[in-house]
């Protein structure tokens, strides 16, 4: 073969590798999104649902930079006491990840916590849970999934779905996501971004002060009012912070004036009481700058509503002069500007209402309805009303209404459901007694005496009723 023909065979044939090379660049590029395995934790901040290798725990550099801050931030805050446990993100290429319908694009997580789990809707205290939801947004989380109520009132952006019972689904937005090593300044506790600023956050008055302006509408506040604006820096040593400056005001234009200017403040602090006077249903503006090592650092502006508004709360059943057979079921509602956080239920059998004969205490709980409780005096007439507090500590109470106990009354007992998946009914208020019945989760009993940690109860579900005693830790009332 002639020399110039044998070297534009071997030309073609290098153009040739050249193409299939970047064909095969490009096809790896499309197969390999870059994503970065979720690596273990050197200081124990957080834990790995599964080991290395198991292919489900990849995911965006910024994803995984998301979970280390919280997780560091978390610890520093709690310890070794409640534990972030990360499961799913993403496989490795992005593929399909069943029995997921998401988790491919490397930004969805679930999390959980360990040796308790508080991202469930059954952990007794939801104000840890929100404060971890609140972290993951503050870090760049745009959305988690969880069913838990008190976190969807009181943060914005998580949302109900289907079987998120048991953990946060986190959803990252990763141009939300810190860089490495930048300080995150945030707002912190009841003052953040959307919130309200109401009786509960309001600090004792000073001496003399607390008196309402003249002219002032129903619901206005006492002037002045005393509150707390908290802030807290995030990715930095407690004492980054050298100085701090906060603005309050009605607008977000601090050079038309300002309500309150704090002015520099020498100090690590990261929280200020402000004095102002607050007009109901009003809304304010806060922000801080604090000053560290490297210069100034500034928060967004914040927004607070004025809510000093008592709740509005209407009974709804039993009517007014209705005659009760049973121990009835007390419903009420409340106005649609009210989220309930407590309530308290009042009986009594005085016809001027003067004297409470029995109150349920305050019961933390947005609940609107109430079984009521204990053997009501046959033939004769109570009232009862509800008062309810809202999630901001405002409080209002409805009418007292009437309900006639008839002659037919009978009381069966309060009833209680089985909490345990099996539980024990025996003969006597003791471990030593026979077993009379094994009760399943969510069966019903009626509860008519107490004794020591025993419950006496009657079993009404079977082909007779069974009168026994049950350990009342077992057991919901």
């Amino acid at each position: 073969m002639p020399s110039r023909v044998r070297r534009r065979v071997v030309f073609v044939a290098g153009l040739a590798l050249l193409a299939l090379s970047a064909i095969s660049d490009r096809a790896r590029a499309e197969e390999d999104p870059g994503y970065v395995q979720m690596p273990p934790a050197a200081d124990g901040s957080y834990q790995v649902s599964t080991g290395a290798g198991d292919n489900r725990h990849w995911g965006r550099a910024e994803t995984i930079r998301h979970l280390a801050l919280v997780a560091k931030e978390w610890h520093k805050r709690h310890g070794s006491k409640i534990v972030i446990s990360i499961g799913d993100i993403s496989r490795r290429d992005g593929g399909p990840f069943p029995p997921h319908v998401t988790h491919r694009d490397g930004c969805n997580i679930d999390i959980t916590t360990t040796p308790k789990n508080i991202c469930h809707i059954d952990y007794p205290n939801q104000e840890e849970s929100l404060e971890l939801a609140r972290l993951f947004f503050q870090y760049g989380a745009q959305q988690i999934l969880y069913n838990g109520k008190l976190v969807q009132k009181e943060q914005k952006n998580v949302t109900q779905w289907p079987k998120h019972d048991d953990h946060f689904h986190v959803i990252v937005d990763p141009k939300k996501v810190a860089g490495e090593g930048e300080p995150l300044l945030v707002a912190d506790g009841d003052v953040i971004d959307g919130s309200a600023l109401g009786p509960a956050r309001m600090l004792p008055a000073k001496p003399g002060a607390g008196a309402v302006p003249a002219g002032a509408g129903a619901g206005a506040a006492p002037a002045p009012q005393r509150f707390t604006l908290a802030w807290r820096l995030l990715g930095v040593p407690d004492r980054w912070q050298k100085a701090y400056q906060v603005l309050f005001d009605d607008d977000t234009d601090p050079t038309n004036g300002v309500l309150v200017d704090s002015g520099k403040v020498t100090a690590p602090a990261t929280s200020h009481v402000v004095a102002c006077a607050l007009t109901d249903g009003k809304e304010y503006h806060w922000r801080v700058t604090v000053t560290g090592p490297a210069g100034d650092l500034a928060l967004p502006w914040q927004r607070l509503r004025a809510d000093f508004t008592p709740p509005v709360i209407t009974l709804t059943s039993p009517a007014d002069g209705a005659e009760a057979t049973e121990n009835p079921v007390l419903a009420w509602e409340c106005d649609k500007e009210t989220r309930p956080a407590a309530y308290v239920v009042e009986v009594t059998n005085d016809p001027t209402q003067k004297r409470v004969g029995w109150s349920s205490g305050e019961v933390a709980d947005d609940a609107v309805d109430y079984r009521l409780k204990g053997q009501l005096a046959r033939g004769k007439p109570i009232w009862w009303r509800i008062s309810v507090k809202d999630a901001v500590g405002n409080k209002g109470s409805s009418a007292w209404r009437r309900l006639n106990v008839g002659e037919k009354y009978q009381w069966q007992g309060d009833i209680a459901l089985v909490s345990a998946e099996e539980l024990n009914l025996r003969e006597g208020p003791s471990e030593r007694k026979d077993v009379l019945v094994k009760l399943k989760a969510g069966e019903k009993v009626y509860v008519v005496a107490k004794k020591e940690g025993w419950l006496q109860v009657i079993y009404r579900d079977g082909p007779k009723p069974v009168t026994g005693w049950v350990a009342e830790g077992y057991v919901k009332q």
